[in-house]
């Protein structure tokens, strides 16, 4: 039997992009064609939607509904794939599509199974419930056992009640959603659902982000031969209006500008990066991030920003940049990490929170341990950089792991045995060189 899925999405590359939900809309449909299965993607008809469909025709006039007028849905060809659905609902903007289905079910339809995908809980569509009118729902689905939520009406929540299967984008936040501290109001309904709940990690095409193939970046390069990377950086200096500087560091984000994805955080780290480091920024979102961002742009040489999405841009930001930085505070999984992966594709470092998703990604259970004690800064004492018992490290003074970075870097100075003392903070930065008498393993 063939499996037929239709996903529900506001936003899907390379039709029309706002950050990584788009990516994933426009990757894993294709995927799934790959693998036997009828996939279809029913979107908003935004301009740039339709203008980048072929064949379009009206299969359906619903008339005046949702509070507009006429309202009809046209079926158009971007790549070959199949029909009939069984819904995907992709965050609170189609989080209705489940909700209606059942309504459907009542006037006896047939059940056709539908499964609510989570990127993020946090956005969670709530709106005034004199607009439940609006919907065309049944009366009795607007109650706690439905689309209502604390006086409101909330299409996530409609989706989570309605929706067949859940699912979320990375094991982490699965576990994450169910408890207060990330639940965001709904995890008591999350908690009552935990057997529907599974978890899909998130992926890109790296037919498209892929260094070696990449037509966007100023030059090809692969992991085993990254000579030409320093021309991306170049390009990149120049392209933003940084100095052209082949030893500064590199700093490069791509995100939107909220207070989740950290970017209050990085304008709080500035001073230290500007100390010998560059910084090239390109996103858009909250206005006081905006401004903040736009003023650090003050420092000449140093600093480049740029407000908006530009695809081609944050594929040369990704290649050209020596750390590519993801301080979110939450991340339900995060793509920003995987753009150079695997393998270092684009030779680029991660900085980054141990939040969410990203634990998943970048600390797999069998290889945390070692990752750890690769990236941890040790100070020692000539002569014994191949001993490496945690006991004497600790003892020492040495953190005993990348969870103590923050405690060392607020206590401001590591004390070794040897007396020396190191400022924590500036070293890990890379915004200054560590004591003449440390080591780097």
């Amino acid at each position: 039997m063939t499996v037929r899925v239709l996903h529900a999405a506001t936003k899907m590359f390379p039709l029309l992009k706002t950050g990584g939900l788009a990516d994933v809309v426009g990757a894993l449909p294709p995927a799934q064609s790959q693998l036997g299965t009828h996939a279809r993607v029913v979107l908003p008809g935004f301009p740039a939607v339709l203008d980048g469909l072929t064949d379009l025709e009206t299969v359906a006039d619903l008339g005046a509904a949702f509070g507009a007028g006429n309202v009809r849905l046209k079926r158009g060809v971007l790549a070959p794939h199949g029909a009939d659905p069984q819904w995907q609902a992709h965050d609170w903007h189609a989080g209705l599509a489940p909700a209606y289905l059942r309504a459907a079910e009542r006037q006896g339809a047939p059940h056709v199974a539908s499964v609510m995908t989570v990127h993020n809980l946090a956005y969670q569509g709530t709106f005034p419930a004199a607009e439940f009118g609006a919907l065309q729902l049944p009366g009795d689905f607007f109650a706690v056992d439905g689309v209502e939520f604390y006086g409101h009406v909330s299409f996530l929540k409609a989706g989570l009640y309605y929706a067949d299967r859940i699912t979320t984008v990375s094991p982490t936040y699965a576990r994450e959603i169910q408890t207060q501290t990330h639940g965001a109001g709904l995890h008591g309904l999350l908690q009552t659902r935990t057997h529907d709940i599974a978890s899909i990690l998130n992926g890109v095409d790296y037919s498209i982000w892929n260094p070696s193939i990449d037509d966007s970046i100023a030059s090809r390069y692969t992991a085993a031969k990254p000579s030409n990377k320093s021309k991306c950086k170049s390009a990149l200096q120049e392209r933003m209006g940084l100095k052209q500087d082949g030893d500064a560091l590199l700093f490069g984000v791509v995100s939107r500008l909220t207070e989740q994805k950290g970017l209050d955080l990085l304008l709080s780290a500035l001073p230290d990066i500007v100390r010998g480091g560059q910084l090239a920024v390109l996103g858009t979102g909250d206005p006081a991030l905006e401004t903040g961002l736009k003023n650090a742009a003050a420092h000449p040489g140093a600093v480049a920003v740029e407000l908006g999405f530009n695809e081609t841009l944050s594929h040369s930001i990704i290649a050209g940049s020596d750390v590519v930085m993801v301080p979110s505070r939450f991340e339900p999984c995060g793509l920003t990490q995987l753009t150079p992966s695997p393998t270092a594709r684009r030779r680029s470092c991660i900085a980054r929170r141990r939040a969410g998703g990203y634990r998943r990604r970048l600390f797999a259970r069998k290889s945390r341990r070692r990752t750890r004690d690769r990236l941890r800064l040790r100070y020692l004492q000539p002569g014994e950089h191949r001993r490496r018992d945690p006991a004497r490290l600790r003892a020492q003074g040495a953190p005993p792991g990348m969870e103590s970075r923050r405690q060392a870097r607020d206590d401001a100075k590591l004390r070794l045995g040897d007396g020396r003392a190191c400022a924590m903070r500036k070293s890990i930065r890379g915004c200054s060189a560590p004591d003449p008498g440390a080591q780097l393993v």
